[in-house]
């Protein structure tokens, strides 16, 4: 391998995690650990990925400078590799972050598509590892950014009930199945989810959590929550 490759694939490496890890559920380490398993964040997945050295050649080919450059190359690659499934989950999150910074900056058509991008890699991940839990819950969240108001489809709600028949405790499935009923007019479910979800997190997290779960027992026209669950606050 050459030491002009190893030099760009480091500088690439550096780039991708500088854009993927924040993404992560915050206390996730299990999430961030298998992130550094999956994603090709090596030289090697690199080398992997994009072909031998020789295709990094300046004559042949201009290795990518930002997040956008770097996710066109990939399609590219992909689409003369699409069993990729480590490409097809980079290429998922990068144009998610892609999208999220065209958000910010006002331009809502670019965000448009790259989130629209993002869906349609993480689909296409999700077909070849049919069983990842995680994978499932990424997809779920992808497909709802696509979603021009921001909301969990039928296709995102049936990921996040496959995710959570596999593991009943998973994390962030919780919390967007919460969401996901809410939107759709299922208060006592979201109650559900997220009083399944709280003695899962930290305080800080469960603070802000049982602010939701009390809001949407009010609309379920439910209890009070059960003051075994509740905060100090909440119980006194």
């Amino acid at each position: 391998m050459s030491s002009v490759f190893v030099i760009s694939a480091i500088a690439l490496v550096a780039l991708a995690l500088a854009f993927v890890l924040p993404l992560l559920w915050r206390d996730d380490r299990r999430s961030a650990l298998a992130l550094l398993l999956v994603v090709p964040l090596s030289t090697a997945g690199l080398y992997a990925l994009f072909g031998t050295p020789d295709a990094l050649d300046p004559d042949n080919r201009t290795m990518p400078t930002d997040i956008a450059e770097a996710a066109a190359q990939l399609e590219r690659r992909l689409e003369r590799d699409p069993d990729r499934l480590d490409g097809w989950v980079l290429l998922g999150r990068a144009r998610q972050e892609l999208g999220r910074r065209a958000l910010t900056a006002g331009d809502g058509d670019a965000a448009t598509v790259n989130f629209e991008a993002a869906a349609k890699a993480f689909r296409a991940a999700v077909e070849l590892a049919p069983d990842e839990v995680d994978l499932m819950v990424e997809t779920a969240e992808a497909i709802s950014f696509a979603n021009p108001e921001l909301s969990f489809s039928a296709e995102a709600v049936a990921l996040l009930d496959r995710a959570l028949a596999q593991n009943p405790v998973h994390e962030r499935a919780l919390w967007f199945r919460g969401i996901a009923a809410l939107q759709s007019g299922d208060a006592a479910t979201a109650v559900q989810r997220w009083e399944t979800l709280l003695p899962l997190v930290d305080e800080a997290t469960a603070t802000a959590l049982r602010t939701q779960i009390a809001r949407a027992r009010e609309q379920a026209d439910m209890p009070p929550m059960d003051p075994a669950l509740a905060g100090p606050a909440d119980a006194a």
